[in-house]
């Protein structure tokens, strides 16, 4: 198989263009012309600076392509500056923008790729919904230090420096851990392997789609966090995930794991088997000594409306919802185990409980982190669908929400990406 691609974007993930980003905003491209100095290299201490692997990536045989929302002279003048060498050079006004898939498509064609076999270097969602929409993988510029508020809109990997683009070999088991994990292979490690939800004690092992999003069908974890509602078949393998993020993904030692509790009425504690895998696999391979206590907690009421209320209004709904079934937890620190973060009330009044009850630090863990719906589009051919992203025997295509297969929907259909 041929080496994969590597199409960049160019400012705030190649260089630091920050000084720039108020002109190149209000188009003032003059100044912006004049001031290109003012534009700086993203450095390593271990290196490389990012602005050298599109040509470290081209030594090794791979094929390389910026993709820019801003105009050609600007970024060739740019490149030209710090001597980045590539391929093919999509930029604005050229092509629909992004997210629209056009311009990481029209990189693909002047490249003579396929999408499979590419990936797309960004820093803000709009590159990832544009390498969704083009069958791209994505990968974020972690060290942006914006991209720290885009977990409700990851990338598909996550890298907080860019030396790992070099081993492109290993890409596949660098992706979120139960996501890596979920495919069936072993994950490798890194700050990225988990999504760092918005406060330095909560994390996600991998992303969760609503049904609203075009990739909920097909994402493996999702179905599995779902199926882990009413069935321990996933245990096993968050089991797995939980166990390998307590050994590599934290140095925190924790005194009790739990979890939030069932409502009132439903005896099964949904996490309760995952425990046992995490520490089943954990004393097997790491020798870990925590105190499993699934029913740590119990609920106390029902919380009517609460899924249907906004984000806004679940944190007093939830309020003295949870209890501690246990009256001192020691000032021992505790992780939290939950299957989706939403809005992070659930959890968060679990925390309230546990540090009312003598926790120490509580460490909040969730199995996927809820992601913002990509934008739908509608169906140009019967207005009132939108478009999926679906999977047949002759390939990916794009199709309307209301499509059947025995014919009866809406019958549009278009390519998914050129081949």
């Amino acid at each position: 198989m041929a080496k994969p691609a590597f199409l960049f974007d160019l400012d705030m993930t190649l260089l630091d263009t920050s000084a720039l980003q108020d002109a190149r905003k209000q188009q003032k491209w003059q100044f912006v012309a004049a001031n290109l100095h003012l534009a700086k290299p993203y450095s390593f201490p271990n290196g490389p600076t990012v602005h050298e692997v599109p040509g470290q990536l081209k030594a090794m045989g791979h094929p390389v392509g910026i993709v820019t929302s801003s105009p050609r002279p600007y970024a060739k003048a740019l490149l030209k500056r710090f001597q980045v060498p590539y391929d093919a050079l999509v930029a604005g006004t050229e092509v629909p923008a992004k997210p629209n898939p056009d311009p990481i498509q029209k990189a693909l064609k002047d490249l003579k790729v396929k999408p499979a076999n590419a990936y797309y270097v960004g820093d803000a969602y709009e590159d990832f919904e544009a390498s969704y929409r083009a069958g791209v993988r994505s990968i974020g510029a972690g060290w942006n230090p914006e991209m720290a508020d885009l977990w409700k809109t990851a990338p598909d990997i996550w890298l907080h420096y860019p030396r790992p683009l070099l081993d492109p070999s290993t890409l596949h088991t660098r992706g979120y851990l139960a996501e890596v994990i979920a495919a069936g292979h072993s994950a490798t490690i890194h700050p990225g392997s988990v999504l760092q939800c918005g406060a330095p004690d909560r994390v996600a092992l991998g992303r969760y789609f609503s049904s609203k999003d075009p990739r909920h069908a097909e994402d493996r974890l999702t179905q599995l966090i779902l199926t882990l509602k009413e069935d321990d078949a996933p245990a096993k393998l968050f089991g797995r995930a939980l166990a390998s993020y307590l050994k590599f993904g934290t140095n925190t030692q924790f005194s009790h794991v739990t979890c939030v509790p069932p409502k009132p009425g439903k005896p099964r504690i949904r996490f309760a088997a995952t425990l046992q895998q995490m520490n089943t696999y954990g004393k097997a391979h790491y020798s870990r000594t925590e105190n499993i206590v699934p029913d740590g907690l119990r609920t106390t009421k029902n919380v009517e409306g609460y899924k249907q209320a906004n984000y806004d209004l679940r944190e007093a709904l939830i309020n003295d919802a949870f209890a501690s079934k246990i009256p001192s937890w020691a000032n021992g620190n505790v992780l939290l185990l939950d299957d989706v973060l939403t809005s992070g009330a659930t959890s968060g009044e679990c925390a309230r409980v546990l540090k009312a009850s003598r926790a120490g630090n509580v460490h909040i863990v969730c199995l996927g982190a809820d992601q913002n719906p990509f934008v739908t589009h509608p169906c140009p051919e019967c207005l009132m669908g939108s478009l999926k992203r679906r999977t047949s025997v002759y390939g990916v295509f794009w199709s309307c929400s209301r499509y059947k297969k025995d014919g009866s929907g809406c019958r549009y259909k278009q390519n998914f990406a050129p081949q």
